[in-house]
């Protein structure tokens, strides 16, 4: 919010007014000079779980996960992801199958059964000059963890930018 703020202050441009003699005419005359600013502003992710439900199956769990995200990527070389990740005492042999369902930019993504081997699933890509509303977006998760027995797993989101 500081940044918008900031921004907002930066991009009005400036206005000197000069007085005096010579070059610019006689004594008390007025002359303004606009000068223009570029101002940079960096890509930006943030994403907030709203709700989430797992639901315990023999050798199995599955949920739904809902969230809240704003993303601002690059013009030139942008680009982002949303990632889903599980943590589990033992999830070697564990299988992952998702679906995702976004309601603003981006492109939702979904998997059939694939290894969950520890790493993070982009559920949610964004390209270049990719830019959320001022409130942000709004995704939803379904996901199926099949072949595993261990303690109900740790589910994370997170989001990257560039």
């Amino acid at each position: 919010m500081a940044a918008k703020r900031l921004l907002q202050k930066l991009a009005i441009s400036s206005v000197v007014f000069v007085t005096g003699t010579g070059v610019l005419g006689p004594l008390g005359a007025q002359q303004s000079v606009n000068t223009n600013l570029e101002l940079w502003v960096g890509p930006e992710c943030v994403i907030a779980a709203s709700s989430s439900t797992s639901v315990p199956q023999p050798d199995a769990y599955s949920g739904k996960i809902t969230f809240n995200y704003k993303i601002r990527t690059s013009k030139t070389g942008g680009g982002g992801s949303i990632d889903l990740a599980f943590m589990g005492p033992d999830l070697s042999g564990a299988t992952l199958a998702y679906t995702a369902a976004l309601q603003g930019r981006g492109t939702a993504q979904w998997a059939g059964e694939a290894p969950v081997a520890g790493a993070r699933t982009a559920i949610a890509t964004f390209g270049s000059n990719s830019h959320s509303g001022k409130d942000g977006d709004t995704g939803t998760v379904f996901w199926s963890l099949k072949n595993y027995r261990g303690a109900p797993p740790a589910v994370q989101l997170s989001t990257s930018c560039r």
